[in-house]
């Protein structure tokens, strides 16, 4: 199958592969991007930038997380040069990463990488049905249904997200105190509780962004240090700052 992304979106193209449970290798090339998604029978195994391998992009993520430091991040480059090991090898070798940190940040950026061509709006594909030979043990397999209902969703939520979070370089300038949860406030009298003011719903991945979101920090480090992915970390952060819990300004002291 090949098309024109502005003819036949990734979402038609999605639900062509899950319902023939199909394995291969999709391509798409955009302006200036290219992007490689493996599929085995429709499971997303891995999501890569040829130009940028996700070698490179996991150990700058972690860095930014704070996973590990700038002389760690030195140390394995160095290493990667000299003996071609792959990034979680030496990280495993050194003891530095543990597994389930190393999997799920791997995961993370292989789910990302497949969001972001939900955001393309020209561009080409291909798709050719092979058995694919990729094994990697860092990266678990992504459902491409969960991928598709997300990535829908997301094409729809975008413009208002990126209304109130314009920018990655944008910083944390206040963090407000959330409310308890619902099941938490408890009156003894038994009198009608006045509703919260705000009529943005807080849920526990809202309380998680809120818990990462410190005084001083930037959008693009929220997202490294999420659990939650760049997409819901997007959508959590947006409800936060639409609620009045987070404000947020340039870096030249603007809000």
């Amino acid at each position: 199958m090949r098309g024109r992304i502005e003819d036949f979106g990734l979402a038609d193209l999605l639900q062509i592969i899950l319902a023939g449970q199909r394995s291969g290798r999709l391509t798409c090339q955009g302006h200036d991007d290219e992007i490689v998604v493996l599929f085995r029978q429709s499971w997303i195994i891995s999501a890569e930038r040829p130009q940028r391998p996700n070698a490179a992009a996991l150990a700058s993520r972690l860095v930014r997380a704070g996973v590990i430091n700038q002389a760690q991040f030195g140390e394995i480059l160095k290493e990667r040069a000299e003996t071609d090991e792959e990034v979680g090898e030496i990280l495993e070798r050194k003891g530095w990463v543990d597994l389930d940190t190393l999997s799920r940040f791997a995961t993370l950026l292989a789910a990302d990488t497949v969001f972001d061509l939900f955001t393309w709006r020209s561009g080409v594909y291909a798709f050719s049905d092979e058995d694919v030979v990729y094994e990697d043990r860092w990266v678990r397999p992504i459902s491409a249904d969960f991928v598709l209902v997300n990535g829908i969703r997301f094409v729809e939520e975008w413009p208002f997200i990126r209304a109130r979070v314009p920018s990655y370089r944008l910083l944390v300038a206040e963090r407000f105190p959330l409310p308890p949860p619902k099941e938490e406030v408890f009156d003894p009298f038994g009198m009608p509780q006045p509703q919260d003011e705000s009529s943005v719903e807080l849920g526990a991945d809202e309380r998680t962004v809120h818990d990462i979101c410190e005084p001083g920090v930037n959008v693009r480090t929220i997202i490294d240090r999420s659990p939650l992915g760049r997409l819901d970390t997007f959508r959590r952060l947006s409800n936060l700052v639409e609620g009045g819990y987070i404000r947020l300004r340039e870096r030249s002291g603007r809000q």
